[in-house]
């Protein structure tokens, strides 16, 4: 009898056996690798329509393109005005709603900018150009004003800044009042708030640390306009550079006392003071306090190594008094072998061309700064040696009386050469009465081929006081020098000025104190102005760099 192959059970098993390869094969499987997600959000469509005019409802209702986070959004969400209450955010899948908590003012056009708040799932791309405008009257007001904010001290644009509008033009609103429109500045220090009502406004840039849209002159730096801003239908937009600055206290306040290491204590002042006097449980004749160079902090080396803590009482400026009592670092006495002095110096040498070391400039002594203020016991036991021959080097040497942490060595430094500095056993002791064990350190001197000039040609033609200044990359001035009118046509030569980027800059020294100064905002006096001739400038090896100073 013939086998019937299309039999109802086998033609069930067939299809079962088809079915389970179908799905199988119909299994979703990630894609792997691919390029990179560089899409940044996009808004599809707003409720109401952005630019809406008779704005009545509560809420705005965006859908994005995709999924995506909301990151940090009362701070990132400017809305101008201000409303009373922060908004609701509400993400429902690929939507963002934004309700209202309060009221909104009559006749207003609303601007909302989302900063960098709406970024995507994957990649964390940034919707960082989305503006939402409405108005609850029948009219999107036009008005403009665009600028920037720069650093008086050195041109430098400043991001992040918040830009402050106010309609209240008195001289305290900064400190009591929210503004009625805000902006922000973008990485090159620009800003554009934009359909704005026509008006005068007084304007300020504000480095917001607290985001409270309030100034306050100890901590935060601020920017303001010398007059108040009008726009109407003939100056509709105004465009604006704001320097910004950080006041100089006037009240002395001691911000911190700080204890970061065994013997030595730190009192953090807000600001420069002119003289001080302890008096502490824990004091002792041999015990040094040093003023640091911005006078703006005190060290204390103490040298009761094994108190545990301490009353202080501290008169600074002959007024101002401060108690307090502080948990110190201590050691037994049979641990003080393991806490020998050692040498902290970072060795302020200059930074040779395409070399990965630092060199010791060869027309500049050579300093080291150890960890706490010693006395010089044997002289004949400190000793620099050239590393060539291990000849010793005939240098002086000089302790710094007022720091007497450091130890500076003269000479006539060989270009391109090693040198060991030595200070043997014994050579000096410290503030704990303790002797060194040997110390060592190692320098380098940079080649002369390393070495240019910068030459200066005056042309200011302003008759008014400047300081020309040349800043090193590391942040020294280098050089200072009194400049007006009557110098033009000079030239000033600066040599042997290691290779490396130096700025230069000329300082309206309107009060003839020899440095820049801030501004005081409610005295309405701008910081002094600030000249910059060129951000970097580089002096290449063995060159004479000259610059034509024109005012």
């Amino acid at each position: 009898m013939k086998k019937d192959f299309f039999n109802p059970l086998f033609t069930a098993l067939i299809a079962l056996v088809a079915s389970i390869f179908l799905f199988a094969c119909a299994n979703i499987v990630p894609p792997s690798g691919g390029l990179k997600d560089n899409q940044k959000p996009q808004i599809l469509s707003a409720t109401p329509p952005n630019y809406s005019t008779l704005f009545t409802s509560n809420r705005i209702t965006l859908a994005l393109d995709e999924f995506y986070n909301l990151d940090n959004p009362a701070q990132q969400i400017i809305i101008s005005p201000p409303v009373p209450q922060q908004p609701d955010y509400i993400i429902s899948g690929k939507k963002l709603t934004i309700k209202f908590n309060a009221s909104l003012l009559a006749n207003t056009t609303y601007n909302i900018n989302f900063g960098n708040s709406i970024k995507d799932f994957n990649e964390g791309n940034v919707q960082d150009s989305f503006k939402y405008v409405f108005s609850t009257g029948s009219e999107i007001d036009s008005g403009m004003i665009t600028g920037r904010v720069l650093n008086a001290a050195d041109n430098i644009a400043q991001e992040g800044f918040s830009i402050l509008l106010y309609k209240d033009l008195g001289d305290s609103v900064v400190f009591k009042n929210k503004p009625y429109y805000t902006g922000k500045t973008n990485k090159e220090g620009f800003f554009k708030i934009t359909n704005l009502q026509y008006g005068t406004y007084k304007v300020v840039a504000l480095k917001d640390n607290d985001f409270d849209y309030l100034y306050n002159p100890e901590s935060e730096m601020f920017a303001f306009t010398d007059s108040f801003i009008t726009l109407d239908e003939i100056s509709v937009q105004k465009d604006l550079t704001l320097y910004c600055f950080k006041e100089t206290a006037t009240k002395t306040v001691l911000l911190d006392v700080t204890n970061p290491s065994l013997g030595l204590i730190k009192f953090i002042y807000n600001k420069p003071i002119v003289n001080f006097r302890f008096d502490a449980d824990l004091y002792n004749k041999n015990d040094i306090a040093i003023l640091n160079p911005t006078k703006d902090t005190i060290s204390y080396y103490y040298s009761d190594y094994t108190r545990k803590n301490t009353t202080f009482f501290i008169t600074t400026n002959n007024s101002i008094k401060d108690t307090f009592v502080k948990d110190l670092f201590y050691i037994k006495e049979s641990e003080l072998p393991n806490n020998k002095i050692s040498i902290l110096t970072e060795i302020s040498l200059l930074k040779g061309m395409n070399k990965p070391n630092d060199f010791q400039d060869i027309y500049k002594p050579f300093t080291i700064t150890l960890s706490r203020p010693f006395n010089i016991i044997d002289s004949n036991k400190i000793q620099i040696f050239e590393d060539t021959n291990a000849a010793v080097v005939n240098v002086n040497s000089i302790q710094n009386p007022k720091d007497k942490r450091t130890l500076t060595f003269y000479d006539k430094w060989k270009p391109a050469t090693q040198y060991n500095l030595v200070l043997k056993k014994g050579a000096i002791r410290d503030q704990f009465n303790s002797e060194n064990e040997e110390l060592k350190q190692t320098f380098k001197t940079a080649n002369l081929v390393e070495y240019g000039n910068i030459i200066l040609h005056n042309n200011i033609q302003k008759d008014k006081p400047y300081l020309l200044q040349i800043w090193s990359e590391k942040g020294q001035n280098i050089y200072q020098n009194e400049v007006n009118s009557s110098d033009i046509n000079k030239t000033i030569t600066i040599p042997n000025l290691i290779t490396g980027n130096y700025r230069i800059v000329v300082v309206e020294d309107n009060n003839l104190n020899k440095k820049w100064d801030a501004g005081r905002y409610m005295l309405h006096q701008q910081p002094e102005k600030v000249y910059s001739f060129g951000d970097k400038i580089f002096l290449k090896p063995g060159w004479d760099l000259d610059i034509d100073i024109k005012l």
